[in-house]
């Protein structure tokens, strides 16, 4: 998805949005929760919830404009329905510096501002306006009454607001409106930086706002629409494209009461993986003026909370002040501040530090103490959360270097569903009907972006593997082994455009065939490079070798020392390959004696990991605690797992009958004792590094046999640098899992 969904049209100019929370302490805010939303859960009869205003500069033009002002400071001496309420203690909005003292010691002066837009005319919204110049321009919805109270005792809208100022009422309907996200939009400056929505239901005329922040991300100023985020919250295309952490879903089943939520459905405990509609819904009667109206404008905005292009920010969103205090925050960054930040959902902590992150805001419902109630914990109205700083690449002690390289990612053989390879050699348990292990084999193009030196990271086979080493021959003739390979890795390059004298070097992970390829295709000038922990006796020395006399023949070879001055990274030693920080050869232990992996910088701050054969399939290292918090699997693929896993097909299977993902902390699959692993011991060792890379978000994995990726990649030679931009990780992570997936190997066929 992204924003052309909503049907926003496309532009370059651009808003800056900051955020002003108005009321000191949400907490110390005294409303009636039963006027906007139900159910209601004992203990929190009370609505407790900031209430911000928007201040809003069009980078181009300089016009600065204000969206809501909040509540004014004198509730008590305003319009008598109001002042009455305040008076008997029944609504309290603790105010000791409004917008106009916030703005100005934010160092904006008054007579900039050109214009006030209520979104409608509630009293925590409207301000008080006669503390703007009258250069300032009220602006407001057509449909919205301006009757005082006066005239309309219900009113909250003072004579002062209006008199002596220009008043712009705003039409939506014109004969050929603008349609965003189902409502009908007006574009404010005329540049698409900022649309007004004509979004019903709370009060006639009621409209929120929507500011490009850059030209393909916006902030959605949601008003009051609906007033928590549970109302919204969760939708099935939520759960698709921000999925709530494992470990998060996991808590719910206890810290979220069913009897406490809407539709609760018929099951004793809840889950949250296959809930699909709110857990809330807004209040029949109260601040609702049009209940029915405002539930499909809430079912809107909740497109728009689905999109990965855009933050929806209500008036009284409590579950976000950990996010940008202090107040006031510039909220322009929002999607590029995602890489910074990140969450832990263990039950009943308080959040501490977090950052504006789409895709963890969706689930950040604020901390409250805990209440037991019916032997049920529930927090929040839903649940409490835990939040940590969010891991990066520096977590791996990767130094840090401006300089990159470009990595291209070639598959070379023919098609990975051919291929005939044991698969108990490499990991266990095996599945009935899975005993072969069909898989890609890929080599990689690695370019310096700086020098334009060129390597290759293994080769992939032979094309004449029948014509190779003996003991690889063999296998190969009698039907063991197979490797369909019509292009070798030399004419793909050719095809590419990649002149072979133009490679400075080629690394071999280790010298199993299938990564060696013929390196007598290779000019003498390209050297061969590989670690001297790895033999490098051929086939006439060691009958088990795989190595020809021809690989090494006529050229340079060069021997990787990984000693004990070497930078560790990740816990593996490591080589940093062009001496500049863009290349790291890992020495990655377990597989093969002198066995290595590869680590790309493809930006200053994102990286691949060419895993090699540190183990064969992503089901060998995922998942993982980490991985859960970081990288956390989609709701609706936890809940399909439950009948798709058999837990007879997976590594140390746990006493439960159902698969249970959410609680899986372990990887499902093992490698093999015996097999194609020299060391068994050393293979675990690394494979749990090799974890904590894959749980980074900084790093993008992939094994050289990895058949769970290719629906992602394809058709190949593709380009990995934008792994992070195109949003590979979240969805290769684990696809594994899918029963589509090629990769999927946890039940048997006849139960697919």
């Amino acid at each position: 998805m992204s924003f052309r969904d909503l049907d926003i049209p496309a532009s370059s100019r651009t808003v800056t949005v900051r955020i002003f929370d108005i009321i000191d302490d949400p907490r110390k805010a005294v409303v009636p929760a039963a006027s906007f939303f139900a159910p209601i859960a004992p203990g929190y009869e009370n609505f407790t919830g900031p209430i911000f205003a928007f201040f809003i500069e069009n980078t181009t033009t300089k016009q600065r404009v204000l969206f809501d002002l909040g509540p004014r400071k004198d509730l008590e001496n305003a319009v008598p329905s109001v002042a009455g309420a305040f008076k008997a203690g029944v609504m309290r909005m603790p105010v000791s510096k409004d917008v106009v003292e916030q703005l100005e010691e934010d160092g904006v002066e008054l007579g900039t501002i050109s214009a006030v837009i209520w979104s409608h005319s509630h009293v925590d919204h409207t301000g008080d306006m006669s503390k703007f110049p009258l250069s300032t321009e009220l602006v407001f919805s057509q449909n919205m009454s301006t009757e005082t109270h006066e005239l309309n005792p219900r009113s909250t809208l003072l004579a002062t607001d209006f008199i002596g100022r220009k008043l712009t009422r705003l039409d939506f309907n014109t004969k050929s409106p603008l349609v965003i996200g189902g409502f009908k939009a007006l574009d404010f400056f005329g540049d698409g930086s900022f649309y007004i929505l004509d979004v019903p239901g709370h009060q006639s005329g009621h409209v929120c706002g929507l500011a490009r922040v850059t030209p393909t991300s916006f902030v959605l100023l949601g008003a009051d629409t609906c007033h928590h985020a549970g109302a919204l919250r969760p939708t099935s295309k939520l759960h698709r494209h921000f999925p709530c952490p494992g470990e998060l879903l996991a808590a719910t089943r206890l810290s979220v009461s069913p009897k406490h939520i809407h539709n609760p459905g018929s099951g004793e405990e809840f889950d949250l993986a296959s809930r699909t509609t709110p857990l809330l819904t807004v209040a029949e009667g109260g601040y609702f003026e049009d209940s029915a109206t405002a539930r499909e404008s809430v079912h809107k905005i909740g497109e728009f909370d689905a999109n990965p292009d855009v933050f929806v920010v209500l008036t009284h969103d409590e579950s976000m002040g950990h996010l940008m205090r202090p107040y006031p925050a510039t909220l322009d960054q929002w999607k590029a501040k995602a890489a910074q930040v990140s969450a832990c959902f263990p039950p009943c902590s308080r959040p501490r530090t977090y950052g504006i992150c789409k895709s963890t805001k969706a689930w950040a419902i604020d901390h409250k103490i805990q209440h037991k109630i019916s032997n049920n914990f529930y927090c929040d109205r839903f649940w409490s959360l835990h939040i940590l700083n969010t891991m990066s690449f520096r977590d791996l002690n990767i130094p840090v270097s401006s300089f990159t390289v470009t990595v291209k990612i070639f598959d070379i053989v023919d098609d990975p569903q051919k291929v005939i390879a044991s698969a108990a050699a490499f990991l266990t348990p095996v599945a009935p009907g899975y005993e072969n292990l069909t898989c890609p084999t890929f080599a990689f193009l690695v370019e310096n972006a700086t020098t334009k030196q060129r390597v290759l990271f293994d080769l992939g086979p032979r094309k004449d593997l029948e014509n190779g080493a003996p003991s690889v021959a063999a296998g190969v003739k009698a039907g063991a082994m197979r490797m369909p390979v019509s292009k070798d890795i030399v004419e793909q390059l050719a095809e590419d455009g990649v002149e072979l004298g133009t490679i400075s070097a080629v690394i071999w992970s280790h010298s199993h065939a299938d990564h060696t390829g013929d390196m007598s295709k290779f000019p003498a000038s390209t050297d061969l490079v590989f670690s001297k922990d790895m033999s490098t006796e051929t086939h006439e020395s060691n009958p088990y070798s795989h190595i020809v006399a021809s690989d090494l023949a006529g050229r340079k070879l060069t021997r990787l020392d990984f000693n004990s001055t070497s930078p560790v990274v990740g816990g593996f030693k490591a080589f940093d390959f062009f001496g500049d920080g863009s290349f790291y050869i890992l020495d990655v232990a377990g597989h093969q004696a002198g066995h290595v992996c590869g680590l790309a910088r493809v930006t200053p701050t994102n990286f691949v990991l060419m895993g090699a054969d540190a183990c064969h399939h992503a089901g060998v290292f995922r998942p993982t605690s980490k991985l859960h918090r970081q990288v956390p699997c989609p709701g609706e693929l936890l809940a399909a797992t439950r009948s798709s896993v058999l837990p007879t097909h997976i590594h140390n299977p746990g006493s439960n009958a159902e698969f249970d993902l959410a609680s899986r902390t372990t990887p499902l699959l093992s490698i093999a004792e015996k097999g194609y692993f020299e060391d068994p011991v050393a293979a675990h060792d690394s494979i749990d590094k090799i974890g904590d890379f894959d749980a980074n978000p900084d790093v993008f994995v992939v094994l050289a046999h990895d058949e769970s990726i290719g629906h992602l990649i394809q058709p190949y030679p593709a380009t990995l640098d934008q792994w992070k931009a195109k949003g590979w990780k979240n969805e290769a992570t684990w696809a594994f899992l899918e029963k589509t997936n090629p990769a999927f190997r946890f039940n048997a066929p006849s139960n697919n």
